[in-house]
């Protein structure tokens, strides 16, 4: 009578003990489904190419600035390039920053030089000499740009306005009549075409006055320096 008693207890418990493991197998299944379908496969890994350190815009990729990786396809952005191959020479059309991955939009056309990857179809790149010491400006300042007109009635005009200068070109060690002087840089200026014809003209016939402008824009507060004057003047 107590074994028959003990084995329906022990049936009974059987039982129960499966019904529990079948509702937790039902419900760990459900739970993995909602976490699935709340975090999707992030599909399979891609090789990419990012920036090694921060990049500015006009900048030649060399293989030193690059880094290959991999990573899942639902991360990746569009237009990114899986070989150094396709990215060595190439200049960036806009800044990059560390670990950044390397894309087509922000590249420069091919076959472009640094400087014309800075500037844009209605814009002009421009060498103008500054008469700056050297330092004074960095690619990114804004500058406005003064031309002093000579003879019976000398004047100033101003030529250009918030130019933004995109690089810095070092002059020689010595000075050369007709331009600034010894040692001071020479600045490329993004400007439209008809500030690009008043600068070109006044590069000939004016002394140019280049001022600094503070962040943001043009201010009265400015530090004039004067480049010298033209050969023959």
């Amino acid at each position: 009578m107590i074994g028959r008693t003990l084995s329906r207890r022990s049936l009974a418990w059987a039982a129960v003990s499966l019904a529990c493991a079948l509702v937790a197998a039902v419900s760990i299944r459900v739970y993995a489904r909602a976490i699935e379908a709340a975090h999707p496969a992030s599909g399979r890994q891609v090789p990419v190419q990012v920036a090694t350190r921060a990049l500015e815009r006009g900048t030649r990729l060399s293989p030193d600035m690059l880094r290959a990786t991999r990573l899942p396809s639902a991360y990746v952005p569009p237009g990114s390039i899986g070989s150094a191959d396709r990215l060595v020479g190439r200049i960036l059309a806009s800044d990059i920053a560390a670990g950044e991955v390397v894309t087509s939009t922000r590249l420069a056309q091919d076959r472009v030089g640094p400087v014309a990857a800075l500037v844009t179809p209605e814009m002009r790149g421009l060498v103008i000499p500054s008469g700056l010491p050297p330092g004074t400006v960095a690619p990114g300042d804004l500058v406005d740009v003064f031309g002093a007109y000579g003879g019976g009635a000398g004047h100033v005009e101003l030529l250009a306005e918030d130019a933004q200068v995109v690089r810095i070109v070092a002059s020689p060690a010595v000075t050369i009549p007709g331009t600034d002087r010894a040692g001071s840089p020479s600045l490329v200026l993004v400007v439209d075409p008809a500030t690009a014809r008043r600068l070109a003209d006044a590069i000939v016939f004016a002394r140019l006055v280049v001022t600094v402008d503070p962040p943001g824009g043009s201010s009265t507060d400015h530090l004039p320096f004067l480049s010298p004057p033209p050969s023959g003047r």
